[in-house]
């Protein structure tokens, strides 16, 4: 059972597919699940922190994040950096849900580390090199991701 209170999500293959659409106007968009917007809902009236951390500065992020009721902090390259300068408290204490390497320095820094079914090939082995705890879950990103890692962390009897 894990003591973890909070859950740092990475956006763009967790939250979603990982695609971005261009459109003719210049913007872009990205598709969410709608499962992941309940299921975090859940994990925060079950007293889990949900804090959305991404390097992306879509603001299309800003509304997902408002409809579940999570934080969001966008726009941050060097999210052990950002975690360092702002949330001292949380490093070995939080649970994060990352897809890529582009997270390592994060995922060095939890308790726990949840990935998707299909996360970059080799991850799962980088990150279990470390002292930091490890779960491949089985739901692919974009795929209602977050509705599997509250059943995992209901059954793990955190929730």
């Amino acid at each position: 059972m894990t003591t973890a209170k909070t859950i740092i999500l990475d956006c763009d293959g967790v939250l979603t597919d990982g695609k971005v659409r261009y459109h003719e106007n210049g913007g872009r968009s990205k598709e969410f699940h709608s499962r992941d917007i309940p299921a975090i809902k859940r994990l925060i009236k079950s007293g889990f922190e949900v804090i959305i951390l991404s390097a992306s500065s879509w603001n299309g992020l800003k509304y997902f994040a408002n409809r579940c009721g999570c934080q969001y902090v966008i726009g941050i390259k060097d999210k052990a950096k950002w975690l360092t300068e702002h949330r001292p408290d949380l490093i070995g204490n939080f649970i994060a849900v990352c897809d890529d390497y582009d997270d390592f320095e994060l995922c060095k820094m939890a308790y726990w580390v949840l990935l998707p079914k299909d996360h970059a090939k080799g991850f799962i082995d980088e990150i279990r090199e470390t002292e930091t705890l490890v779960t491949e879950l089985q739901t692919k990103g974009g795929k209602g991701l977050m509705c599997e890692v509250w059943r995992f962390l209901k059954n793990d009897d955190a929730i």
